[in-house]
């Protein structure tokens, strides 16, 4: 059973607005009219793109407190009273005066997350109707136990991550004051800047010199193409049948290893920010062999100006990594805190006005600077509720509203949509809590648990020796290593070294004749076709003088003949000497001479061939001549033929490029050994 709480009925006063903003129609921020315009061009997406939180909640709320608790939180954000439309045939955004938070009560049988989870998260994506405000919901799952399941979902249209953590505090003060509406000096909080306010400079502030300036770096820094991460993907899935599906795993850096990487990043005297990326870049380096590499990195983009503002800031900025694998950790290290420190300097001009502007080419159908997502969180103060937003049972549980609460599942978020890879690292006082978000449509989750097990070895050996190159530093577990190194090597196989390649043939014949082992444009040639030809060919080369070591020149074109040739020559007991007729005349003239073949076979009309041979060389015309044609065409036994795996298969001639060419012998174990 679920109810729906509506308190409409109580008075809430929002916090003033200048009328002028209260039911007109404004502009959209740029990563807004991105949203909507992706929104109605793909309305399938737009649930996907919702923000959301879970937990369990013990004990159970109250859900009035919590419906005015809410309402109170809509009333000081005008965000959260938002609705959108068309206004002229453009986007935009109107606050409305009042907009009471819808809450669901559920009533269920088990919150355990097997059974509750796919509702919960079918919760989470269900679209918003984007003309009816708030664009923000709650619901609370019941099971009688006395402890609840909440979700908080909101539109990306009005919110950021950095907004959901802010709802996630003011909600916490909310709850624990008796009053469902307070001012914001019980709270202790100051009157936020109106996000229409920001919407309004950031157009103006988009032409100033400050903006033209850092357009002008990010016109700079992306100047070069880079290619695509060329991940090593498990499927290939074509997106017209195929739809993308994403799972998340997490770890948690065990406390030795966080440690460490705090004391790398002080000697370096950079950030855990700059140390972490880098990993990730020594990952993707790994995995993908290439040396130019560029993820994406969502930032705040508010300023102190805007940092109790809700609304949606986020800017992604392109990071960019130039790995060569003799490079020193120490060195990208250093490398990639300038990156990072020149991007966050430029991180205002928005992403989606760079790439309208530049117009650069994509690929296919995702974003053109980036297929892989690196995101980076630090709790503000002493705030626990990021860990649970990271959905890490490490937390524990937080103090919060009077209850506490504790992780619940993994809800899916907007900001790997579209991507390979999403490494976000949430750091809550000691720990770093790290969820990996996949396309789960080309990955099997096995192989996202090796890129895990991998980075944090990287992470170990980072700290172990910052001088080790890149391209050294260990990755791979013993297991896997030893798998590498000696489990796929071991290719030693018991070979028939005691049969030649035309005796194997043979068998295959017995096995299965009638299988296909000629296909050319002429048509489809089986073993026992291919076979009884060469008996043939050799019972006439037989008949000319061939046997065990005796040469057999050969020029002939690719095709069923060359090979009737070639098995007519082992059988006879001959070797056979390949003359290719684009060869050079001279060359030919020696390979013919060096040689001294007793029979030279050609195919139709190689005249010039043919007047090399000696005097003492048969010429043998495969296309023409049927004297053999119409021979036995059973097996020639060994005891006739005397050919063994020590005679000569084939001479070779070398290149002849530091003088004549040379002619080297092949015996029939040898061309067995490598042939098998």
């Amino acid at each position: 059973m679920s109810v729906l709480i509506d308190m409409n009925q109580a008075a809430q006063t929002s916090h003033p607005l200048p009328a002028a903003e209260v039911g007109n129609w404004h502009e959209l921020s740029s990563i807004q009219r991105t949203i909507w315009f992706l929104y109605r061009m793909q309305p399938e997406l737009q649930g996907g793109y919702n923000i959301a939180f879970a937990a369990r909640v013990q004990p159970s709320l109250d859900a009035e407190r919590f419906q005015r608790a809410l309402d109170g939180l809509a009333a000081r954000h005008p965000m959260l009273r938002a609705s959108f439309g068309e206004f002229d045939g453009e986007p935009r955004q109107r606050i409305q005066s009042h907009a009471s938070v819808p809450l669901a009560i559920h009533e269920v049988d088990s919150l355990d997350e097997a059974v509750l989870g796919p509702r919960v998260e079918a919760d989470r994506a269900r679209p918003f109707v984007l003309d009816a405000a708030p664009l923000i919901r709650a619901s609370l799952y019941r099971d009688g136990s006395g402890t609840d399941v909440m979700l908080l979902a909101v539109d990306h249209l009005v919110c950021d991550g950095w907004s959901l953590w802010q709802i996630l505090e003011e909600l916490d003060h909310l709850l624990k004051l008796e009053s469902g509406a307070p001012d914001s000096t019980e709270l202790g909080l100051a009157d936020a800047p109106s996000f229409l306010d920001h919407v309004s400079q950031q157009r103006a502030w988009l032409e100033s010199p400050q903006g033209q300036r850092q357009f002008e770096y990010w016109k700079s820094a992306l100047a070069e193409s880079y290619p695509r991460l060329e991940l090593p993907v498990d499927h290939l899935p074509d997106r017209a049948l195929v739809k993308e599906t994403r799972e998340t795993l997490t770890v948690v850096l065990n406390p030795a290893l966080t440690a460490g990487l705090r004391e790398l990043t002080e000697r370096h005297q950079g950030t855990m920010f700059a140390t972490l990326l880098s990993s990730y870049f020594i990952l993707l380096h790994r995995l993908t062999g290439q040396d130019q590499l560029a993820v994406g990195s969502p930032m705040p983009a508010r300023g102190r100006e805007w940092g109790s503002t809700l609304g949606n800031f986020t800017n992604p900025v392109v990071m960019r990594a130039q790995l060569d694998p003799q490079l020193s950790v120490s060195a990208l290290l250093k490398q990639v805190q300038q990156t990072a420190w020149r991007a966050l300097k430029n991180q205002s001009y928005p992403l989606v006005e760079i790439v309208e502007r530049l117009n650069p080419v994509r690929a296919d159908d995702g974003h053109p600077y980036f297929n892989a997502l690196f995101v980076y969180q630090k709790a503000r103060a002493a705030s626990q509720t990021l860990g649970l937003m990271a959905h890490s049972k490490e937390v524990g549980e937080v103090d919060w509203g009077g209850a506490r609460l504790s992780a619940y599942g993994r809800i899916q978020n907007t900001g790997g949509s579209g991507l390979d890879l999403l490494l976000e690292m949430a750091e809550v006082g000691d720990t770093v809590i790290v969820p990996l978000d996949y396309d789960s449509s080309k990955f099997e989750r096995r192989t996202v648990e090796r890129f895990l097990g991998y980075w944090q070895r990287l992470l170990e050996a980072m700290v172990a020796d910052e001088q080790m190159a890149v391209g050294r530093l260990p990755m791979l577990p013993a297991a896997e290593r030893e798998q590498v190194l000696r489990g796929w090597n071991q290719t030693q196989e018991a070979l028939p070294l005691d049969r030649c390649v035309h005796e194997l043939i043979e068998a295959q014949v017995r096995r299965d004749g009638a299988a296909a082992a000629v296909v050319e444009a002429g048509g489809v040639l089986s073993y026992a076709q291919l076979n009884a030809q060469a008996n043939r060919l050799a019972r006439r080369l037989r008949e000319l003088g061939v046997g065990p070591d005796v040469r057999v020149a050969l020029c002939a074109q690719r095709g069923s003949s060359m090979l009737t040739a070639l098995l007519g020559i082992w059988k006879s007991g001959g070797a056979y000497v390949p003359l290719d007729p684009a060869y050079p005349q001279e060359r030919l003239a020696h390979m013919l001479q060096d040689s001294e073949p007793a029979v030279l076979l050609v195919q139709g009309e190689q005249e010039a061939v043919r007047g090399l041979a000696g005097s003492g060389t048969v010429v043998l015309d495969l296309q023409d001549d049927a004297s053999w044609r119409g021979l036995e065409d059973t097996d020639l036994p060994v005891a006739q033929t005397g050919v063994g795996p020590r005679h000569l298969a084939y001479v070779i001639y070398t290149s002849g490029s530091t003088g004549k060419p040379k002619g080297v012998m092949i015996e029939h174990r040898g061309l067995v050994n490598y042939g098998l």
